[in-house]
């Protein structure tokens, strides 16, 4: 079988963009495919990664699409969840937003891409962030959904105004509906996905559980040197609190500053916290100024670092020299940076909802992420008791044990022989893409 693969490659896309090298990292993996599979990566122009370090003998890479359907696709991406900022990567200067159809039902096929797909032999595609060309090409695929948060937390405006709300559902219905398997990133994503669409007709048998790992980039040790280099690259103070996260309403920041500002003013405390996240997003612009505005007026300019986008080769050190990761946020169901913390020995503060608390365990503290005191006191705990630190980080270090790469290669492969065994009962009609994909009607 010849499997294709859409990634999203651009590293300012947070945790998706760790995510898509997360999945060819798997692929890549000694047993996740068979020898005679193949594997086309299709990637922009645009894409900042390079890839010569995933491409096996039987593996390619290819343009996303051909010249005359970047500005089709620019479209597209602009109904992905955060995609105004993606669909820059397609759409030439000028172009207009996609208009999501009011009737979300129904399907705006592009048979077009679908043979561009085909073109290259293509069986069976794989979509590591959920795109609504997923179901409009015609091609069986998997589809792999991050959250439901729309449903969920639709009071959230990144996820619930108006327009992102029916483009959310456009691509999630459609989405979940006719893909040959859905992926969740946990036990609890999986509920959500059978909670929020059972009724489109989706099989349980067919929605898969494939929890996050650390992302391979991270190493287990830094050297003294490149910690020292990176504290004088960015002028880090001696101790802080870390937290990498783009400046959506969800992520919380405005608390956590509050939290800060009364850490000091209860318990004399004036601890720093150190933030990087792109905010280049209208919502994320909005957000960003905003929590300037509040680090003006709780008087934390001297105790708030802003970093901007940070390379991954930086990451690593901002982690282990941090005294504590803090992220108090309000979407799961599940978040990479917790694992990507405690990979490098960083204690955790997180937030006790749904999902996460079943990720973190006792390997966090978890706070309400509603109340400023609740943050406050987790931040003391952490700034003032390193017995309790070291505690933390070894718990981290115990719940890290089954979410190695292999254990997800090894998930995956299991994912992929049902996607095969799936594939051979499902009706495709090459000529015709609607006979494939389901009338959603009919649920």
């Amino acid at each position: 079988m010849k499997f294709g693969i859409v990634p999203l490659l651009t590293g300012d896309s947070g945790g998706v963009y760790q995510y898509s090298l997360m999945m060819l990292e798997a692929l890549r993996n000694p047993g996740t495919i068979s020898k005679d599979d193949q594997v086309t990566i299709f990637v922009h122009e645009s894409a900042s990664q390079d890839l010569s370090q995933f491409v096996l003998p039987n593996w390619e890479i290819r343009p996303l699409s051909p010249p005359s359907l970047r500005r089709t696709l620019g479209k597209v991406l602009h109904a992905l969840p955060f995609g105004s900022q993606l669909s820059k990567l397609f759409r030439p200067s000028g172009a207009g937003p996609q208009r999501i159809p009011q009737d979300i039902s129904h399907i705006n096929f592009k048979p077009e891409l679908g043979a561009w797909f085909r073109r290259f032999g293509v069986d069976l595609m794989i979509f590591p962030v959920p795109m609504s060309i997923s179901f409009e090409c015609g091609i069986p695929y998997i589809f792999v959904v991050h959250d439901l948060q729309h449903r969920l937390q639709p009071h959230f405006p990144e996820v619930g105004s108006p327009r992102e709300f029916q483009a959310r559902e456009y691509l999630f219905m459609n989405g979940i509906a006719n893909a040959v398997c859905v992926v969740a990133d946990s036990e609890v994503g999986r509920e959500d996905v059978l909670a929020c669409y059972g009724a489109t007709g989706v099989s349980a048998n067919n929605v898969f559980a494939l929890p996050f790992v650390p992302p391979a980039y991270l190493p287990e040790w830094v050297s003294a040197d490149r910690r020292q280099a990176v504290r004088r690259q960015y002028n880090l103070p001696d101790n802080f609190f870390f937290y990498p996260a783009q400046f959506w309403p969800h992520k919380n920041h405005a608390r956590l500053l509050m939290a800060l500002a009364l850490l000091r003013d209860k318990y004399g405390i004036h601890g720093h916290l150190v933030l990087c996240g792109s905010h280049s997003n209208e919502v994320r612009s909005q957000t960003f100024k905003e929590v300037q505005e509040l680090i003006e007026q709780h008087e934390l300019n001297g105790q708030v670092h802003y970093l901007g986008y940070v390379l991954n080769e930086d990451m690593a050190v901002l982690y282990a020299e941090a005294l504590a990761l803090v992220m108090p946020t309000f979407f799961g169901p599940t978040n990479i940076p917790i694992l990507e913390a405690w990979t490098l020995l960083c204690p955790v503060l997180t937030s006790n909802i749904r999902g996460v608390r079943d990720q973190a365990l006792d390997g966090a503290i978890l706070v309400n992420p509603d109340s400023v005191e609740d943050i406050a006191q987790g931040l003391h705990k952490l700034w003032t008791d390193e017995a309790f630190r070291i505690h933390l980080c070894h718990k981290g270090t115990e719940r890290l044990k089954g979410l190695t790469q292999q254990d997800f290669a090894d998930r995956l492969s299991l994912i992929l022989k049902h996607a095969k065994r799936t594939f051979s009962d499902i009706r495709v009609k090459t000529h015709n893409p609607a006979s494939y994909v389901r009338d959603v009607n009919e649920f």
